[in-house]
């Protein structure tokens, strides 16, 4: 028996519901919505202010948060003569204040009473008394709906552990709590974490006898639970929650309720996964009616409702009906993610990032289904699609090349350093903010209170600061925000700003529950193409992860990544040196990403455009045909980077800022830091260091003694000590690298800097880099050891930041030991064409496993790196010598060449040098060009 009708009547007695099945569910389908617990219990009515404390939770519901907040405000002036016995019911009164924030998307200001309201708690309440959950759950809930997922679980958490302490482990209070708790397991995919604690909750309800609230909580969890089992495949028992919840919100609130149109519209998702189309849309229809009917069509919960018909529509074959529900959607969500970055007066709602990312899929899937076959429509659906795929990913490293380009676009007056001035406070607020509510879930014996005192307090003059310096920006350069915050490229614009010799690739993967996809977009001075490939984001993790097997030592270190090796390539056990590089899967890759498409590739630059887990990768490395022969000579093979320079873009939109925007050219040509005063161990690699600058053309070179790889030298690095001091034993243990000397002098001359330029040993410190004026030099050359985020873990079993390795102090010395961490880089002030980065895995992330390019990456362009010269794997020593030395030799003699085109021939050169000693990828392959691909200006 089919449930859906009977749930029905008494709500879509308009609706016919036709018993036609589709035979098949759809490929993919939106993920349903859960609901948090939004009720405050007043536990009597026997004074005026409750009433009016009811009476605002009654316009709250109803969405009359003007009349709601009037309620408060009349609750809260009798309450004051209440003394210290109304402190509670203030609480609470500033509690629901908090609510109404956040419902009219005032999430700053929701945040900001929050806190207080935690702190002033915690003032209040002496040892041993009760201390409210309630403030904690909503920070974390309002953490879950701005996508802060990481902030919001150990607040929830003490949520939870506080009701649990004071109210009881049955208590309806803890209930809630739970509930919370289980809402951010679903929303994280930890189904199987957040199913026992729904089950738990339930009970707790179900025990408790039937008063609305409990009978609102109920249908509370019931929806949740009806998600969870959705997500575990067993729909009919999905289907029978969610019919449960709908029976009591339809009893506790009627029709039109947003409780009661949510659990309509899981259920209309939940048909669509199932394949019952036409059952669904109406359903559908009825729960937009409803919602815009009730928050307008600009509210974030009707662009909910507009991308869940959209997708059954796309799932029925209707593309254009689909199209016309998705366009809508996005523009509410991109209107509300662009108010967000006005700062805390803006009334934007907090736009969840997969919501985004999911209506584009929708929308690039509906497109590329119907562009084929309505040749009038098929380049302007070319052109939009384009510029959504665009707005799917946007990294640190693109946010900070945009902030960059902006900030040198204004030159370097006054207004210049107010912008930077505004930039670094902003970078350091949300730290100490991160910093203080991440005490908030602490336990008592682990706070600080004086400390965090005196941190709120230097928080709320930072922010002072800012809002001043914003004010003067808007006033002084109102242009500055475009520039900042870049719309996305046109076809147009991005073919009028390639040359001929250049292709822009733009690649968006997708994947999760609504299905595996990529969208590859090729776009050249003559014109501009598109394609939906199946290979989504989970085989391409799969599929990049296997190649970096052959690529990075890194990935044999442990036991773990040795076996996941195994069973991506076949392989979980090196033999010999030689890293086990699956050429065949290289060009599997290429296919994938390409297609049909790789004829417009030509020999021309490639200017790629690509989120993780392709960020991970140099392109360089892919293959454009298979392999001759299982055995078949590395020099032989199809690579990519032979044919083509490649360069990788943040973003797109970093195109136009590179080429539109010009800076004031720096006075001196280069400066160099490297050969760091280190002591080694037995397992370093020895042998003589040249004494002249190397010449890839001489057999010659390919004879010196294996050197030692920049960054994993066969020592264990665990870097410890107080108040984030690295140890300097294990700093100085890492091997000794001569051979940067040499490298940085032979740059040094290609350029035609003078030899004071090389700052080696005693001279490459950390104090000697932050003191010296950067912003004078074109070039700024780092070749040393880079360390990884988790290749340094702090006291408490954290991973720090990567570092660049320089030459530690005899002693310990307050903020130096050593290590030129990224939050130091990213105080520098550049004004550099290129930095070259010439040490392990400068292109990795901030944290272990993090975003491609957001550690060191996005801090030298914070800094004023206009393009990066980056590795994504231990470089061997020797290697890069070879590479950087014969690329910058290359433009000197040829100043029209691009950066990409140099490091492209330095490849080629050493994949076909005599000998055959470097043809392997994971020696000429680890360094890519980011940023400006083109000449540089030395």
């Amino acid at each position: 028996m089919n449930p859906i009708p009977a749930i029905l009547a008494a709500f879509l007695l308009t609706f016919s519901l036709p018993s036609a099945r589709a035979a098949n569910p759809p490929a993919a389908s939106p993920a349903p919505l859960v609901r948090a617990p939004d009720i405050v219990r007043v536990r009597s009515a026997d004074n005026p202010i409750k009433d009016l404390i009811r009476q605002a939770m009654a316009f709250t519901d109803a969405g009359q948060l003007a009349e709601a907040t009037k309620a408060l405000d009349q609750a809260a002036e009798l309450n004051q003569a209440r003394g210290k016995r109304g402190i509670a019911i203030d609480q609470l009164i500033r509690q629901m204040k908090a609510r109404i924030d956040m419902q009219a998307g005032r999430f700053d200001e929701a945040e900001t009473l929050l806190k207080q309201l935690i702190v002033d708690a915690e003032a209040t309440t002496r040892r041993g008394q009760e201390l409210s959950s309630l403030p904690y759950s909503s920070l974390g809930e309002l953490y879950m709906r701005q996508g802060r997922f990481a902030e919001a679980e150990p607040l929830l958490q003490r949520a939870t552990e506080l009701t649990e302490r004071y109210a009881g482990k049955n208590d309806p209070a803890t209930g809630e709590t739970l509930n919370s708790l289980a809402v951010f397991y679903l929303k994280t995919g930890q189904v199987a974490k957040a199913q026992p604690l729904l089950e738990r909750t339930l009970a707790i309800f179900r025990r408790l006898r039937a008063t609305p609230e409990n009978e609102a909580s109920i249908a509370d969890v019931l929806v949740n639970l009806g998600g969870a089992y959705q997500a575990t495949g067993d729909y009919d028992k999905a289907l029978d929650y969610f019919h449960q919840a709908f029976d009591l919100d339809m009893k506790l609130h009627g029709p039109d309720h947003p409780n009661t149109n949510l659990v309509l519209g899981n259920a209309g998702v939940l048909l669509g996964v199932m394949g019952r189309f036409d059952e669904a849309a109406p359903m559908m229809e009825a729960v937009l009616k409803a919602t815009e009917a009730r928050y307008g069509p600009d509210n974030v919960q009707t662009a909910h409702a507009l991308n869940n018909i959209g997708w059954i529509e796309l799932s029925r074959g209707n593309y254009q009906k689909a199209l016309d529900y998705f366009r809508p959607a996005l523009k509410v969500y991109l209107d509300h993610r662009a108010l967000q970055k006005q700062g805390p007066n803006a009334r934007g709602a907090a736009v969840d990032e997969r919501e985004v990312g999911r209506t584009i899929l929708g929308f690039l899937r509906a497109a590329s289904k119907l562009a084929p076959t309505d040749p009038a429509l098929r380049a302007a659906l070319l052109d939009e699609a384009f510029q959504l795929a665009q707005q799917v990913h946007r990294g640190k490293a693109a946010e900070a090349l945009s902030l960059t380009t902006a900030r040198f676009a204004v030159g370097d007056g006054a207004l210049a350093t107010l912008i930077r001035e505004q930039q670094d406070l902003s970078d350091r607020s949300q730290l100490l903010e991160q910093a203080l509510t991440a005490a908030l879930s602490m336990s008592d014996r682990q706070r600080d209170r004086a400390r965090e005192a005196a941190g709120r307090e230097q928080l709320q003059a930072m922010q002072a600061r800012i809002a001043a310096i914003g004010a003067e920006i808007a006033k002084a350069f109102p242009d500055y925000v475009a520039l900042a915050d870049p719309k996305p490229l046109t076809i147009a614009e991005a073919k009028a700003l390639l040359g001929p010799d250049e292709a822009m690739v733009l690649v968006a993967p997708f994947g999760g529950s609504n299905g595996e996809g990529a969208f590859t977009f090729v776009v050249t001075k003559e014109g501009a193409s598109w394609r939906s490939g199946t290979v989504g984001q989970t085989q391409l993790t799969e599929m990049v992860e296997g190649l970096r097997c052959g690529l990075d030592i890194g990935q044999w270190d442990t036991q773990e990544s040795r076996n996941r090796c195994g069973q991506r390539i076949g392989v979980s056990t090196l033999v010999g040196d030689e890293l086990p590089f699956d050429a065949g899967l290289a060009n599997g890759l290429f296919t994938a990403i390409f297609g049909d498409l790789a004829p417009m590739l030509g020999d021309k630059t490639l200017l790629v455009v690509a989120p993780d887990p392709l960020a991970s990768l140099p392109f360089q490395v892919l293959l454009k045909a298979p392999p001759a022969s299982k055995d078949a000579d590395y020099a032989s093979l199809a690579w990519l980077g032979r044919t083509n320079p490649i360069a990788a873009l943040p973003a797109a939109a970093a195109l136009r800022g590179e080429r539109t925007h010009k800076s004031i050219e720096a006075p001196q040509p280069f400066i160099g830091f490297g050969d760091p005063t280190l002591s080694g161990g037995l397992d370093c690699g020895g042998g003589a260091v040249p004494s002249a600058c190397p010449v890839l053309a001489r057999p010659a070179a390919s004879t010196s003694p294996l050197l030692a790889s920049r960054g994993r030298a066969g020592v264990e690095i665990a870097m410890r000590g107080v108040d984030g001091q690295a140890d300097l034993d294990a700093v100085r243990s890492l091997c000794p690298l001569p051979e940067t000397a040499l490298e940085l002098n032979c740059v040094a001359a290609s350029v035609k800097s003078p030899p004071a330029s090389v700052r080696i040993g005693a001279e490459a410190t950390v104090p000697a880099v932050l003191a010296e004026p950067l912003d004078r030099y074109r070039i700024v050359h780092f070749a040393t050891h880079g360390l990884l985020a988790g290749d340094m873990e702090n006291d408490d079993g954290g991973q720090s930041e990567p570092a660049l390795v320089l030459t530690p102090p005899a002693s310990s010395t307050p903020g130096d030991d050593g290590l030129l961490r990224a939050s130091e880089i990213a105080t520098l002030k550049l004004n550099a064409d290129w930095v070259v980065l010439s040490a392990c895995n400068t292109a990795a992330g901030a944290k272990l496993g993090g975003e491609a390019m957001s550690g060191l990456a996005s801090a030298f362009f914070y800094a004023g790196a206009r393009a990066l010269l980056v590795s994504h794997w231990p470089v061997r020593s020797d290697a890069a010598v070879l590479l950087t030395t014969a690329a910058f030799a290359e433009m000197t003699a040829d100043p029209s060449i691009g950066r990409a085109k140099a490091m492209r021939d330095a490849m080629v050169a050493l994949i076909d040098e005599p000998s055959g000693a470097y043809s392997h990828p994971s020696v000429w392959a680890p360094f890519a060009v980011v940023g400006e691909s083109g000449p540089a200006n030395w």
